[in-house]
């Protein structure tokens, strides 16, 4: 069971988004004196740069019809 969960967005005054934090603490249900936590901070920055990405060798497009059309993770539960 979530005990605690926080998110945090950071919009600079260049108005881009530039940082986040989420932090989450639960209790186990079977065992409710386990705990787990988890910190994640992600920082993004060099907007507009000049990126060039190179796919892997043999690589192939993600087949999504396999997931009603939606990766697993942003279906709804």
């Amino acid at each position: 069971a979530v005990e605690f969960a926080e998110t945090k967005f950071w919009i600079c005054d260049d108005g881009y988004f530039h940082q986040m934090t989420l932090n989450l603490r639960a209790k186990n249900k079977s065992k409710p004196s386990e705990m787990i936590g988890m910190a994640i901070a992600i920082h993004l920055y060099d907007y507009d740069g000049n990126f060039k990405i190179t796919p892997p060798e043999n690589a192939t497009p993600l087949d999504l019809s396999k997931f009603n059309g939606k990766l697993p993770a942003l279906a709804p539960q």
